[in-house]
């Protein structure tokens, strides 16, 4: 099952890595000028041209695409148009602090999302549900560079000596009330159903019954939205990582994209596809642990 979906997401692999390379040959700007910094003469900028291999290659872009995938198929995702360093090794310096960002976002999302959405749909149509889901539709609509400003003002001097807590925080917590939200239709859907009148008939505490007869039954699900919630931290790590000034991909990748460093963003790209194609292979085959049946 794994290997066919994996099989699968080979064409849509495929198609965003094309559509990524054709944008950085024709992305406006010269890599070479930047390089060569103020006031350059033409010798100086075609020197850098032809030692870094700056448009030289003028074969059409499927060609080009063609044989940098082949490269890419034998682990050569070129070198830094800027520092002259090999991509691969430059993506692996900078991998560690955005899946640690990301892990711990998805963490403090989950433990804050499923406890509030169950709260929530426990107490539907109380003060304690409207409170929740008001603070959540609110915090919800706050975009992460906001937040992230936000929290600066507010808590930047506080927490000066917890580099990882700002940028989690502003991570999370628009990611936890989107999914507190859905936690709530989800463990409220739970409720409604008979075996949890039966559980409640049997005097079953509160506790227990919404533990263990409407969340337990909705964990397929939750481990879906779970899985989602990290890959869209992922692509938002790049956002807060620049924000914060934090040395991961996403600081890697604003960086690269001024000094039009094209091979990195394609490397950096490739990188960010497959990662996400991992993580919706490992939902799949959580799911199928918890249900044997998907696994057919």
């Amino acid at each position: 099952m794994i290997l066919r979906q994996a099989v699968a997401a080979v064409p849509l692999v495929l198609l965003s890595t094309f559509l990524v390379f054709a944008l950085t040959q024709v992305l406006p700007g010269d890599a070479a000028l930047i390089l060569a910094g103020p006031d350059p003469t033409a010798a100086t900028v075609e020197a850098i041209r032809r030692d870094r291999g700056i448009g030289v290659d003028e074969r059409p872009i499927p060609v080009r695409y063609a044989d940098w995938l082949g490269r890419v198929a034998r682990g050569d995702l070129g070198r830094s148009i800027y520092t002259d360093i090999p991509v691969a090794e430059t993506l692996l310096a900078h991998l560690g602090p955005t899946v640690e960002l990301a892990l711990a976002g998805t963490l403090l999302t989950v433990l804050l999302a499923v406890p509030l959405g169950s709260v929530a749909a426990a107490r539907a149509g109380a003060r304690t549900d409207a409170g929740i889901r008001m603070a959540a539709a609110l915090v919800a609509a706050v975009p992460p560079f906001w937040m992230g400003l936000l929290l600066l003002i507010g808590a930047g001097a506080a927490l000066a000596g917890w580099p990882l807590v700002l940028p989690t925080l502003t991570l999370a917590l628009p990611a936890a009330a989107s999914l507190a939200r859905l936690v709530r239709a989800l463990v409220l859907d739970s409720l409604g159903e008979e075996w949890v009148t039966v559980a409640r008939a049997k005097g079953l505490p509160g506790r227990q019954v919404l533990l263990r007869h409407a969340l337990r039954p909705q964990a397929g699900a939750l481990v879906t939205l779970v899985g989602l919630s990290f890959a869209r931290l992922l692509g938002g790590a790049m956002i807060v990582e620049a924000l914060f000034s934090r040395q991961g991909l996403g600081l890697l990748f604003v960086r690269s994209v001024t000094a039009r460093d094209y091979p990195v963003i394609q490397g950096a790209m490739l990188l960010f596809l497959l990662a996400l194609l991992v993580v919706g292979l490992a939902v799949d085959r959580a799911n199928a642990h918890l249900d044997p049946r998907r696994a057919q």
